[in-house]
């Protein structure tokens, strides 16, 4: 009984050793399978992350250059209307702006006079138009210009508002290809000049959305 009772012992003894190492080896298994699950998220959420600084850093760069574009000629027509001492100043003033004013104000009033004949004068609203000198008109436009510039570089949605005005009012004034006589030099850069600016145009109106979408989210995520 006792040889019997010995062996007994040493072989439960082993089974019990061996369940316990197989219980001990699933568990270290299953452990280490839910560490890797667990360390799956982390590396999708950092990866995500990195990808959201990675736009915003591309926006705000985008945005930069597009403000910059606007400050820069704002800047310069600002020192040319404001210091007519020297030559290329007066030149910008004399040479550039007055003819295209005088040319807007040309069509018009010509436009005005013709669809309503019997209640407007095509001289009465060359009158009115002439009220305004054009220094004066080309320094209220130079303001609006560099004042969106700067909102538009801090981010404010206003700065795009601001200078998609400008672009309306400037761009039809400066560069109307449709006036140029066909295969001109004159129409050709007018032509593309007055693109250029739609699309910067639709850069702008991209600003503001892009903006609107980032503020629902926020909210969202609030």
């Amino acid at each position: 009984m006792t040889l019997f009772s010995e062996l007994d012992f040493r072989i439960s003894s082993r089974v019990s050793f061996s369940v316990e190492a197989f219980m001990s080896s699933s568990s270290s298994s299953s452990s280490s399978s839910k560490d890797k699950k667990d360390t799956t998220p982390t590396r999708a959420t950092t990866r995500e992350g990195d990808i959201i600084i990675m736009g915003k850093s591309l926006a705000t760069t985008g945005r930069v250059l597009l403000a910059s574009l606007f400050l820069f000629a704002g800047a310069h027509k600002y020192h040319a209307l404001t210091n007519h001492r020297a030559p290329s100043d007066v030149q910008l003033l004399e040479q550039s702006l007055a003819p295209r004013f005088a040319e807007a104000r040309a069509a018009m009033s010509a436009s005005v006079s013709s669809m309503f004949p019997s209640q407007f004068d095509e001289e009465k609203i060359m009158e009115g138009l002439l009220a305004i000198d054009d220094a004066t008109v080309a320094m209220i436009g130079t303001v609006i210009e560099l004042l969106g510039a700067v909102l538009l570089m801090l981010n404010f949605t206003l700065g795009s508002k601001l200078l998609m005005l400008f672009t309306t009012c400037v761009t039809p004034i400066m560069h109307p290809f449709w006036r140029r006589e066909e295969l001109s030099a004159a129409r050709e850069i007018d032509t593309i000049m007055f693109f250029k600016n739609v699309a910067i145009f639709g850069a702008l109106m991209m600003h503001v959305g892009m903006s609107k979408e980032e503020a629902k989210n926020k909210e969202k995520e609030e």
